[in-house]
């Protein structure tokens, strides 16, 4: 579970801090950086792809990230996140940037990574530090781990880094451990691109891309060799979208671009070459009509079954970041899918699902903690507050619903409360 994120310097953050909740929104203006703190999540997963980092992290490994992250101005950035592996630890992993550029890209410093043998509650909303003077040094990182008794975890396997650190820095096995934390995550945004499109995989068991790419596929591999899955998401998808009778694939041809290389002149030329597939298209059973094809029905429909997949697969993410959820959704649809949601998580206490929204019909289904309101100065600095902040939501309390006293309050209140605190102080 992911207690916090910090992001320095990356997008439009300059330093900005959030803690969260089993079930995380994110709200704001158009532009405000909702939607990059999902990115930052993304890219602190990315830095341990394809593999776990190398044992030995001293010194740091390099790492490039897209110059669009970062705010221009700025030479040095990072992302820090914490959370917890179970009832007994917790985890920090941080990230940090330098001023080198390389077409397109910066280098980013992996610094360091840290489980601490302490309760989560007292490190719920300990987010590493970021920045070059507040990183610490080889030795200092010795010194910190001696007198805390941490741990750095890297693999799956029990090893130790030398007995220089007298065993006090080692390798920790465990299913649950902090890197699956980061990597077993899903992100959806801009779902409605590729949801009604026929896909083909060749993945022996297909996953929903991050622009509801492969959704036909998976729903195959459900219907033949998880039937029992696919039971319970057709059941959970017939109750949240009421006019579907049933969910059906068919055969479909698809067009796929494959590199090919020849020889010319005895060099090497690449080129793509279009090939066709046999793969797999939707068609939906409706009250008004059988065999109704993805492409015609409803983009609110195809989200909602795109959702619903992802937690239904054999392999369902523990941590869910979903972008703009309310796409094409009628009001009541969105608030079914947060009750249905929440429903999901009550049968799975480690699911985490970090969303941002523009509507208020699906913070009507939260609680103000589990809302984050983000706001932007002229200087394009975003700040952010909890919901329940608010000075007058006490008053509003049994008189507004969530969605309401958002909507009502708007996002002119973070920077208000924000320069109240720096006068006093």
């Amino acid at each position: 579970m992911i207690h916090g994120i910090r992001l320095v310097n990356f997008g439009n953050h300059r330093d900005l801090r959030l803690e969260f909740n089993a079930m995380t929104a994110l709200v704001g203006r158009n532009g405000a950086g909702k939607t990059t703190v999902l990115r930052g999540i993304r890219e602190l997963a990315r830095s341990l792809e394809p593999t776990p980092p190398p044992v030995d992290l001293l010194p740091p490994v390099e790492f490039t990230i897209p110059t669009s992250f970062i705010r221009s101005e700025e030479t040095n950035f990072g992302l820090s996140i914490s959370g917890t592996n179970d009832a007994a630890s917790a985890w920090g992993y941080a990230l940090e940037g330098n001023s080198i550029k390389k077409e397109g890209s910066r280098t980013v410093t992996k610094s360091w990574q840290l489980l601490e043998k302490s309760p989560p509650e007292r490190l719920k909303s300990w987010v590493p530090s970021i920045g070059p003077e507040k990183f610490l040094s080889d030795t200092e990182i010795s010194e910190k781990f001696a007198k805390t008794r941490a741990e750095l975890v890297l693999t799956k396997s029990e090893l130790s880094l030398g007995s220089n650190r007298d065993g006090i820095i080692s390798l920790k096995q465990g299913k649950d451990d902090w890197i699956n934390a980061l990597l077993d995550h899903q992100y959806l945004h801009s779902v409605g691109q590729q949801l009604h499109k026929p896909s083909y995989t060749t993945e022996s068991i297909p996953k929903i891309t991050s622009q509801g790419g492969n959704l036909p596929s998976t729903i195959a591999y459900l219907m033949t060799s998880e039937r029992e899955l696919f039971d319970e998401l057709s059941d959970s998808f017939r109750k949240l979208i009421p006019i579907v009778r049933q969910i059906r694939v068919r055969p479909a041809l698809v067009m796929k671009s494959e590199k090919k290389i020849i020889s010319v002149n005895r060099k090497e030329v690449s080129f793509d070459e279009e090939r066709e597939f046999s793969g797999h298209e939707l068609i939906f059973d409706l009250v008004s009509g059988k065999s109704i094809p993805a492409e015609v029905v409803s983009e609110g429909t195809l989200l909602s079954l795109a959702l619903l997949t992802v937690f239904y697969t054999t392999h369902s993410p523990n941590l869910f970041l979903i972008d703009d959820t309310e796409q094409a959704l009628h009001p009541q649809a969105q608030r079914d899918l947060i009750r249905h949601l929440k429903s999901l998580q009550s049968m799975r206490p480690n699911l985490q699902i970090i969303l941002t929204t523009h509507s208020p019909y699906i913070i009507d289904e939260m609680n103000p903690e589990d809302v984050w309101v983000l706001d932007q100065d002229r200087q394009g600095e975003t700040f952010a507050k909890r919901l329940s902040k608010h000075p007058d939501l006490e008053r509003a309390k049994g008189v507004l619903t969530t969605g309401e006293f958002w909507s009502a309050e708007g996002e002119d209140w973070v920077q208000e409360t924000n320069l109240v605190a720096a006068t006093k102080a």
